[in-house]
């Protein structure tokens, strides 16, 4: 008898008593046991088929082909075909001493898929997010067969990310894997932030995973990334142009103040093709409140809205409102920003409802005119000829 053979009785002699050749077959959870006299089996099948028959667990079954001689290609096979499953044999060949790489290999090379693999891994070894991954690529794994496996097993999802990242898969496999495994886009994105991942891969991910502007823009707000950052990933990640993604911004929940410094620093944007954006997406009032809040002067931008076709009406009630502008102010800022003295009157007459004294006293720096003066105010505040004389001459003019 060979130098194998006589080891692997002697075991089965020492651990049992009774011999191999006395095993009978078993019937145990349905499935079928294979007795020593099966044919075609190695002798460490065998031995494995007939410690299994007297009940030993998988471990026990593993040291003992262990202490028989047999290598860890053969005891792992021979677990499997004595009938063992995934994670027995994965506890086994754990117990033996292999590391989780060492097991997940054999696993793999026995035939179990991913899924499989995962659990067993996850059972014996717990849940040793990097390793395990990094095990599972070495095995074959695709990014997404990986993050099904992970997930399946009971891990997180930002444990997913975790591993993947650190396995080294490209970023836009990730996002694919990710939403493929049937998660939102904002669970994916906080899972990635949190897993290390940058702005820019975060959105090059969830681009790359199909989702859409709007989608991936809440994800990265959601996930707390700084909003001219966004309005970048915007830019780079979905080609939006800078009005687009303002658009965008506004529509997923960020302020008119918020964008306007979001596509300054996101796009480049000088000051004036920012406002004029912030403007039409948000209106006037907002508009100024952004231009307040950023510095820019209520006199340049009266001037860039009003060219831009806002009414020397809502600019009036937007300095007021928003730059707290004093009356001559606002009218200083509306003239020059091109409206007509009339137009200039009838804008400050609703924004700040003056007197007829006070409202002249706003206009008379912005003519010199007397008749035009006295015109105006007859014809906006409806007083008679001798009253808007007697102011005009109070004026000193």
């Amino acid at each position: 008898m060979s130098r194998v053979g006589l080891v692997a009785l002697a075991a089965t002699l020492t651990i049992l008593g009774p011999s191999l050749g006395q095993a009978q077959s078993r019937t145990s959870g349905g499935s079928r046991i294979a007795s020593s006299s099966s044919k075609g089996a190695s002798p460490a099948a065998v031995l494995a088929a007939d410690l299994r028959a007297k009940g030993s667990t998988a471990v026990n079954a593993g040291r003992a082909l262990q202490r028989a001689g047999y290598k860890t290609v053969e005891i792992g096979s021979a677990l499997k075909a004595a009938g063992y499953d995934a994670i027995e044999i994965a506890g086994a060949l754990k117990a033996i001493g292999l590391e989780l790489a060492a097991t997940a290999a054999e696993l793999r090379r026995m035939g179990y898929d991913m899924n499989t693999m995962a659990n067993a891994l996850v059972r014996s070894y717990g849940p040793l997010v990097v390793p395990l991954t990094l095990a599972l690529k070495s095995a074959g794994g695709t990014a997404t067969q990986v993050a099904r496996a992970l997930d399946g097993a009971g891990l997180s999802l930002q444990q997913a990310a975790t591993g993947l990242r650190a396995a080294g898969y490209a970023t836009v496999a990730v996002g694919q894997a990710l939403i493929g495994a049937g998660h939102t886009a904002i669970e994916v994105g906080a899972a990635m932030k949190s897993a290390g991942y940058a702005v820019m891969e975060v959105a090059d991910a969830l681009a790359g995973a199909g989702q859409s502007a709007t989608a991936g823009a809440q994800a990265l707000k959601a996930a707390g990334f700084a909003v001219a950052d966004v309005a970048r990933a915007l830019g780079q990640a979905w080609n939006q142009t800078a009005s687009v993604a303002g658009a965008t911004l506004k529509n997923v929940g960020y302020s008119a103040t918020q964008v306007f410094g979001a596509l300054v620093t996101g796009f480049q944007l000088s000051a004036q093709q920012t406002f004029v954006t912030v403007v039409e997406l948000f209106g006037v009032s907002d508009g100024f409140l952004a231009a307040k809040q950023a510095n820019l002067a209520m006199g340049q931008a009266a001037k860039w809205a009003m060219e831009q076709g806002a009414s020397a009406n809502a600019v009036a009630s937007a300095l007021r409102q928003r730059y707290a502008a004093t009356g001559a102010q606002a009218a200083s800022a509306i003239k020059s920003g091109g409206a007509t003295l009339l137009a200039t009157a009838q804008a400050l007459k609703s924004a700040y409802a003056p007197s007829a004294q006070l409202l002249a006293s706003w206009l008379s720096p912005l003519t010199r005119r007397n008749a035009e003066l006295f015109d105006v105010l007859t014809q906006v505040m409806s007083i008679s000829t001798q009253m808007a004389n007697s102011i005009i001459a109070n004026l000193g003019r």
